[in-house]
């Protein structure tokens, strides 16, 4: 019989084999715990770059931040020249693969750098096709796709009868065969740049 002393104190005598059986426990721990340290981030992983209609290959930034990683297209290719740091991400994307992308209103692609930012033509059928397309061009930044969306959320400034047709249409347009998600739209009052269409949309990879 031995005995061994801990922090603690000292330790009750234990038997080779109680010994021998504690070392094995502690030994696979660390085995467990080096594993853990050493495998690929669960989840979905961002892209470096995504194709954006219009827009061309657009990088794509990741920043982990506690549980989530905070994924950005690079503005300057979607909005053009801003006189202001744009405050969000384009997406955060959890661990578990649930993606939140931020709203997202129909820009024109930019000429240049330089361009000001504009939104496309055509009232809300037009910005809701636009709109769509930057959200797929997020989702599959971040590993996904149109496919994930789980629930979208539609502001549209005067919505009236009419108006909510006309973004329906473009709606239904883009996503076509596609199966189609829960989806809520509520009025505003007024939308980024004179929007009449802002959209985000919460997806689940897996």
């Amino acid at each position: 019989m031995v005995s061994y002393t801990a922090y603690s104190g000292e330790w009750d005598q234990l038997s080779s084999e109680q010994l021998t059986l504690l070392v094995l426990v502690m030994m696979s721990c660390a085995i467990f715990i080096i594993y853990e340290c050493t495998l690929p981030p669960r989840g979905p992983r961002p892209r470096r770059a995504v194709a954006v209609p219009g827009c061309g290959e657009v990088a794509v930034t990741a920043v982990a931040s506690g549980c989530s990683t905070y994924v950005t297209l690079d503005w300057s290719r979607i909005f053009g020249k801003l006189p202001f740091t744009i405050p969000f991400c384009s997406a955060t994307l959890c661990e578990d693969g649930t993606v939140y992308v931020s709203g997202t209103i129909g820009l024109r692609a930019p000429a240049t750098a330089e361009s000001a930012p504009a939104i496309v033509e055509g009232g809300p059928k037009a910005e809701c096709v636009r709109t769509m397309e930057l959200i797929e061009a997020v989702l599959r930044a971040c590993g996904g796709g149109v496919e994930h969306i789980t629930m979208a959320h539609v502001y549209l400034t005067d919505n009236t009868k009419e108006r909510f047709a006309m973004m329906n249409a473009g709606y239904l347009e883009f996503m076509g065969e596609r199966p189609l998600p829960a989806r809520i739209t509520v009025g505003c009052g007024a939308l980024a740049l004179g929007a009449s269409v802002e959209i985000d949309v919460v997806a689940r990879i897996r």
